[in-house]
């Protein structure tokens, strides 16, 4: 398919994803007649590999805007202003005092982003690592508290834990799931269902003219796990042991944070938008996307990427309510059949 339009032209090689046409459509139509470019840059300070983790991220996000990698070096003074909204990413490596202070210098000057951060350090073999990103103190400054906890929940996603030829699936309370959305936020057009892995959860800290909202929670049947020794945590599937129900309460895991010059949104996990953890279920680039359109674009385009739904997750029931709906279904269809008969045989005699 080819779109023309003046001298420019977008190619769309295969039209092979139908549910998401209306948006390839729409977004290659406004990219070629838009004035201006609009750039998201993406600072990740990690060494080059082979594999890019955020490839099908950005291919995504490339259909809308102009990607550029952002370099933080010694000789960086400031952060190019062109680009609207810049994507940091924490790939586990200590960030030195000059980038902090070019991010410092970006968000001052009217540039907005989105962390994707995370409380603690998950590598190898599921090992944990005190976070040293040095983002802490510059998230707080815009009223944001990432903790150093991990939030497990009840509504867990299926995680295959097997190697090689044996496969192993089971549900993993510390990658989570929810649909607890803030509702008066655009975020959230055709979004149904998000997926946190190893999450940390975020608290409020309250400053003046800044102005704090929560955008996602965990469901409440979420509990936090606080470190076994100095900044370690057991993250074995096999070792979970069951929360009591006083610690059983929603958690913070995404928040947004507006001032007179900025704004910013904070994830709770640095692999929200990884594609090594991209799941078709979940709905995670379409909410990085339409932050996206609203942040960098003014809304163009939200909510249109995925008008097809193929995953409904059902509310959360309590036991009693549960419990019903399993004895209703055993009992009623008997019961209907039971006096339909009777009916029957009154009539007859």
């Amino acid at each position: 398919m080819s779109i023309t339009y003046g001298n420019k032209k977008e190619v769309i090689p295969q039209v092979t994803e139908i549910e998401n046409l209306e948006y390839t459509l729409t977004s290659t139509i406004f990219k070629l007649t838009s004035k201006e470019i609009i750039k998201i840059g993406i600072f990740k300070q990690s060494t080059p590999t082979q594999i890019d983790p955020l490839a099908q991220f950005k291919k995504i996000m490339g259909q809308q805007f102009q990607i550029e990698e952002v370099t933080i070096n010694e000789n960086t003074k400031n952060i190019n202003s062109d680009i609207k909204t810049l994507l940091i990413f924490d790939t586990q490596v200590k960030l030195q005092d000059n980038q902090i202070f070019a991010l410092k210098e970006y968000l001052n000057n009217g540039g907005r982003a989105i962390f994707f951060v995370d409380g603690v350090w998950v590598g190898e073999n599921l090992a944990t690592t005190p976070a040293e990103h040095n983002l802490f103190n510059l998230l707080e400054n815009y009223g944001i508290k990432i903790n150093k906890n991990f939030i497990l929940s009840t509504s867990a996603e299926l995680v295959n834990f097997g190697s090689g030829t044996m496969q192993l699936l089971t549900p993993y309370p510390f990658w989570l799931k929810t649909n607890v959305f803030n509702k008066n936020s655009p975020y959230f057009g055709n979004v149904n269902l998000l997926t946190f892995p190893w999450t940390s959860s975020l608290s409020i800290v309250k400053k003046d003219n800044i102005q704090i909202k929560e955008l996602i929670k965990s469901t409440d049947k979420s509990w936090s796990q606080k470190e076994v020794s100095n900044g370690e945590f057991d993250l074995n599937p096999q070792n979970i042991a069951n929360p009591k129900l006083t610690d059983l309460k929603d958690f913070p895991l995404a928040i947004e944070s507006t001032t007179k010059n900025t704004k910013i949104i904070v994830i709770a996990s640095s692999r929200f938008a990884l594609d090594q953890y991209y799941n078709r279920n979940s709905s995670n680039l379409e909410f990085v996307l339409n932050s996206l359109n609203e942040l960098a674009s003014g809304g163009a385009l939200s909510g249109i990427r995925s008008r097809s739904i193929s995953f409904y997750p059902l509310p959360d029931l309590g036991d009693n309510l549960k419990d019903i709906f399993k004895y209703l279904n055993i009992l009623l269809l008997p019961i209907i059949l039971g006096l339909y008969g009777i009916i029957r045989l009154i009539r007859r005699k």
